[in-house]
């Protein structure tokens, strides 16, 4: 049963691939408004640990002899094949061939809120799959950036304009204005209700937390616009979920120095160790009423583009990060921070310094180093694929796992010459594309013919940027 990644894929990909939602509100009127607190991202970590490790439980338990994945191993030769053609051992997750995985993390308030779609956090999440290291980065609700179809706004609203304009696509719209502003491509986006990890820490029986230092804050927010007293006593104990949330988003406190990011980076540690202790327990994993419940609460508040399969992947790749040694990064308007506060239209906005995001997308895209850094436009090229062998479905299993790499596959088929040695990629832009190109050829491990395509296979090529033919996978 190796490589079962591999086997799971023809099986898992013709699962849904995001997760429903519950009804959007409608866009409220825009109106002045102070700064939010920001959120933080714990809880979204703590959501996709839970997210991924009950989807790997489900599927791994419900194995049996007729089930599909079961019926994928039988039918291997053209997943073994795919998998000598790209020297792989099991699929790749987006971004991962590129050393760096983007998720793009979105916390809302729900319906319970007012303004419930506005986006409350906006948190790109990197992952190094190599040297199995973390960065994440906060950005103000407030940030003024460029929203297509709208002009000038704060960011937060891509979410709301989204949902407002056709339900589910919040996270798409807000996925593209991230990419466009910072340069960096989102392969994955999470979105969350925040009242929805209160239920489910809830259902876990709560969370064994150990408090370092007393603290009391004065302002912490209500659904009401108001304020309340919060306070947390030294020493371990149970907290609920309304209580681990509260421990969570907590900055107003002047005690210990508990408002600090540092003093709330640690508390995030603490709750995401106990979160991950929770679901590895053999109480949790063995107890398929919670299970259950919590998976029931995971569909009910959280969308994500991540696949069943990408699910599995991932949840093995985050067992192996150190999330101690997690970059931690907040935009704000500090002294040494990247952006400045102004006004718009009489209300509070915060621009970046200078006029430009090229710092911000400098500390973005460099924060693993130069090698990690990936161009959104890595992959934007439209492809046909033909399959020159005589090996059946390998033109359709290259366009799947493409198409998930991010590349736009225009056609896929048999290529008219089925003697084809080794895989080839035949350049249509006279090297106009030559970031895509190579992300191509490193992908399928390809030649690159700068030549004329032959006659015989212009069939099916109009407006492809490359043309790829499948050769014998090397035995």
């Amino acid at each position: 049963m190796k490589n079962i990644h591999l086997n799971l894929l023809e099986s898992l990909a013709q699962e849904n691939d995001t997760l429903p939602f519950h009804d959007s509100t409608p866009l409220p009127p825009r109106r002045p408004r102070a700064r939010i607190a920001k959120r933080l991202g714990v809880v979204f970590f703590s959501l996709l640990i839970l997210l991924t490790g009950t989807t790997a439980y489900s599927y791994y338990a419900t194995q049996n002899d007729n089930s599909p994945i079961n019926r994928t191993f039988q039918r291997l030769n053209v997943a073994q094949a795919i998998s000598r053609l790209r020297d792989l051992t099991k699929p790749n997750l987006q971004g991962e061939k590129d050393k760096r995985i983007n998720v793009l993390l979105i916390g809302i308030g729900g319906d319970a809120h007012e303004g419930g779609q506005l986006a409350d956090t906006i948190i790109i999440m990197s992952i190094d799959p190599v040297q199995k290291r973390a960065a994440m980065f906060s950005l103000p609700r407030d940030l003024l950036v460029e929203i297509p179809g709208h002009g000038l706004r704060k960011i937060n609203n891509a979410q709301a304009f989204g949902e407002f304009e056709e339900k589910g696509t919040g996270p798409t719209v807000m996925k593209k204005v991230v990419e466009d502003t910072f340069g960096i491509p989102i392969h994955y986006y999470i979105r969350a209700d925040f009242d929805g990890f209160a239920k489910i820490v809830d259902i876990l029986g709560g969370l064994n937390i150990d408090v370092d230092h007393s603290f009391t804050d004065y302002e912490y927010p209500t659904l009401s616009k108001k304020y309340q007293t919060i306070s947390f006593a030294a020493g371990k104990q149970i907290m609920d979920g309304q209580t681990a949330l509260m421990y969570a988003r907590s900055r107003h406190s002047l005690m210990n120095n508990e408002g600090s990011d540092f003093a709330r980076s640690k508390r995030q540690q603490k709750i995401l160790a106990a979160i991950r202790e929770k679901v590895l327990s053999t109480d949790f994993l063995l107890n398929p009423k919670k299970i259950s419940a919590v998976t029931d609460e995971l569909r009910a508040n959280i969308t994500t583009n991540f696949s069943n399969w990408e699910m599995l992947q991932f949840a093995h790749l985050m067992q192996d990060v150190d999330t101690s040694t997690m970059t931690n990064v907040v935009f704000d308007d500090g002294p040494q921070g990247f952006l400045y506060p102004d006004t718009l239209d009489g209300a509070f906005v915060l621009r970046p310094k200078g006029g430009s995001f090229d710092a911000m997308k400098t500390k973005i895209q460099n924060i693993f180093g130069e090698e990690n850094i990936v161009s959104s436009h890595s992959r934007d090229a439209k492809i046909v694929i033909k399959n020159g062998t005589r090996m059946s479905g390998l033109a359709l299993t290259a366009s799947d796992i493409l198409t998930k790499d991010g590349f736009e596959v225009l056609y896929y088929g048999n290529a008219a010459n089925r003697d084809a040695q080794k895989t080839v990629i035949y350049d249509l832009t006279n090297g106009k594309k030559s970031e895509a190109l190579m992300a191509l050829s490193k992908s399928l491990n390809a030649d690159v013919i700068q030549g004329t395509l032959d006659e015989t296979e212009k069939i099916n090529t109009d407006g492809a940027d490359f043309v790829v033919i499948i050769g014998r996978p090397l035995e």
